[in-house]
């Protein structure tokens, strides 16, 4: 070989490290004096058998007809033809006489050598023989790499990769060049398409498009577009799904579906992130089949963040859920964890054979759960939706806007209600969302008579023209909502119902409620009520109502300008057919249009009744005896200006009228 035709290992490979430069490459030195789909010996070491200079081929199909005694070393220029993004650089290995064609990392010649592909770890599919032309069936060639390359990077060029399934049983990391590498499921390939099992198995998907093709498969068969089995092994290896910058796109029962066995030995954990769900199949009654996005069942650990769901409501469709989950429950609290934040999320949510299920729906037994930073937009039936069973939930910093009620009571911005299976747990912190426009309530939180959550704080929300109420909460056992804003509420601003144990309702601004600012149902002798410095601004019919309950602090709440409804007005309404035990009525507030007077003691009224310092008894009067005209409220004092041995303090009004009753008080000793 002469010196124009001799270069440095070092500079070829650098040349070669595209396939296009390997492409020029080949075709120059084929031009030097190669053919035949073989070039001759690049680098020093002459040209006789076993040499190590290195060969240049077109194809992997000429490396198979290579006779292994003229190099060591060869570059494929392609996989099928020069610059086609296959082939790399081929070691001879002599001391191998077993190992298989792969079709790619390992490729046996026709004289039975065994040639292995240099690498660093990452492989192209296009090394296995992979077109993605968006044409060929690439099924099989990816299938191949997927099995060949257990703990290593299988790269997918940009291109459209068609595959009727593949199957991921060891781990392997998936990596694309972004939304331009596309693996599309082949038209009615009716099954999951990348279905990932195993034991211990850990799996990586960045930076490409998954298109599950849904026009092309048949109705209600396409399955998942990403399904995982897989279980763990204990603390050292547990099963992982981590799915990263990847766009989801036209898939057929759901995006991704995770199923855990809900165990604390077998550990599964699954990662989402930064990821795009667009154009998912809706659910359909008949035939009847479930359609989700993200569902994760008896899953440990769960963490889906900063992405993006879009999807466009089908007028025939039911709607879709954006995530589902169906349990994350196991008895280790640093196991089984769920994280859904920073999301943004628009047209999501299923209504369907009568009930609903949520846009972020979880199910049964979900444990340790966050649910804050994300967006919710254009949402049919609730936005949050899950049920009391679930315990240590936080959800917080979320904002909510715009919810169809396409069904009866499922509107609501954030619902919890009552659980199908197992008792309630019970500790939940909905704090600073912001809900604007739900077709039912804005917050609402139900256990059962048998079954109450044990601790709930609902605070610093912003509610704004919701339906009905603004929050509702029952059949809890303590609760406190407070510094709470809620804005044109169809009904009550705030009502409670059927609770035990300590209540305290605080520091809440509640404006044009369109029944009661602060109300109640049903008898809760069990109860101890707190209701302080609220702020109440133009209620329709009442203020504050509080009925039923065992004791009561009502103090420091101001309420402005009841709007008349049905010739009632009235500011505070206390008692019922079942007395309030224990009242403290203090320092509150009446100011603006109320008619009906600031406070009205109805049936049973109050067993035990302290009152001071309320705006219609605050003012000190004084005179020389009970008034005999004028119009006062019940509480209204007068005190004596002529006091006398055997004489009275004063006077208060038992009964509001004009003048009203009054009766004397505080006899002074003789």
């Amino acid at each position: 070989m002469n010196d124009e035709k001799q270069m440095n290992r070092r500079n070829l490979l650098a040349a070669i490290g595209t396939a296009g430069s390997g492409a020029v490459l080949y075709h120059v030195l084929q031009g030097a004096g190669g053919g035949a789909g073989v070039v001759q010996a690049v680098y020093g070491g002459g040209s006789g058998p076993h040499t190590n200079g290195l060969i240049i081929v077109d194809s992997i199909q000429t490396l198979r007809g290579l006779d292994h005694t003229v190099a060591t070393n060869v570059y494929a220029a392609g996989y099928y033809s020069p610059g086609d993004g296959g082939g790399g650089n081929y070691a001879f290995d002599g001391a191998d006489t077993a190992s298989p064609d792969n079709g790619g990392t390992i490729i046996v010649a026709a004289d039975g050598g065994r040639w292995k592909l240099s690498h660093a770890g990452l492989i192209s599919v296009k090394q296995f023989g992979a077109t993605g032309n968006g044409v060929t069936d690439d099924g099989a060639r990816i299938q191949a790499a997927t099995d060949s390359l257990s703990g290593k990077r299988l790269f997918f060029p940009k291109g459209v990769y068609i595959v009727s399934s593949i199957t991921i049983s060891a781990s392997i990391e998936f990596s694309g060049e972004g939304p331009e590498s596309i693996i599309r499921q082949k038209a009615l390939s009716n099954r999951n398409m990348i279905q990932v099992s195993g034991s211990g198995t850990q799996v990586s998907i960045f930076d490409m498009t998954i298109d599950q093709n849904s026009g092309n498969q048949t109705y209600g068969q396409g399955k998942f577009a990403l399904n995982c089995t897989a279980v763990g092994t204990g603390v050292s290896r547990p099963a992982i799904l981590h799915v990263e910058r990847v766009h989801m796109t036209n898939t057929c029962e759901g995006a991704i579906r995770f199923l855990g066995d809900r165990t604390e030995t077998n550990r599964e954990m699954l990662r989402v992130l930064r990821c795009r769900f667009t154009n998912g199949s809706e659910s359909r009654s008949s035939p009847a089949y479930n359609t989700f996005t993200i569902y994760i069942a008896d899953a440990a650990t769960a963490t889906i963040d900063g992405c993006h769901f879009e999807h466009t409501p089908a007028e025939a469709g039911e709607g879709i859920p954006a995530i589902s989950v169906a349990g994350t429950n196991v008895s280790s609290p640093e196991y089984s964890k769920l994280s859904i934040t920073d999301n943004y999320i628009s047209g999501y949510g299923r209504f369907t054979n009568g009930s609903g299920i949520g846009v972020i729906d979880m199910y049964i037994w979900s444990r340790n759960v966050v649910v804050t930073g994300n967006r919710l937009e254009n949402s049919h039936v609730a936005p949050i939706r899950g049920k009391v069973n679930a315990d240590n939930m936080i959800i917080s910093g979320n904002i909510i806007q715009g919810v169809t009620q396409h069904i009866p009571a499922s509107g609501s911005g954030i619902s919890l209600v009552p659980a199908t299976v197992g008792p309630v747990a019970g500790r939940y912190v909905i704090t600073d969302n912001v809900i604007k426009g739900s077709g039912f309530r804005g917050i609402e939180i139900t256990g059962t008579a048998d079954n109450k959550p044990e601790l709930v704080d609902i605070s610093g929300n912003m509610i704004d023209t919701v339906d009905d109420i603004g929050i509702y909460v029952g059949y809890l056992k303590h609760f406190s909502i407070v510094n709470n804003t809620i804005s044109g509420s169809g009904a009550s601003g705030i009502t409670y119902a059927l609770c035990e144990g300590i209540g305290r309702i605080a520091g809440n601004l509640i404006r044009s409620a369109g029944r009661t600012g602060i109300g109640y149902i049903g008898v809760q002798k069990s109860l101890s009520l707190s209701i302080e410095g609220n702020m109440l601004d133009s209620p329709s019919s009442q203020g504050i109502a509080v009925e039923h309950v065992g004791e009561l602090l009502l103090s420091g709440n101001m309420v402005k300008n009841v709007i008349s409804v049905n010739g009632t007005q009235r500011a505070f309404r206390i008692g019922g057919t079942s007395a309030v035990d224990t009242a403290s009525i203090q320092n509150n507030v009446v100011s603006g249009t109320v008619a009906s007077g600031a406070i009205t003691y109805t049936g049973a009224g109050v067993s035990t009744l302290h009152e001071a310092g309320n705006s219609w008894n605050g003012a000190a009067k004084y005179g020389t005896a009970a008034p005999a005209a004028g119009a006062y409220a019940r509480g209204d004092l007068v005190y004596n200006t002529l006091p006398l041995p055997g004489g009275c303090i004063g006077w208060v009004c038992t009964t509001a009228g004009s003048p009203g009753t009054w009766k004397a008080f505080g006899t002074i000793e003789a």
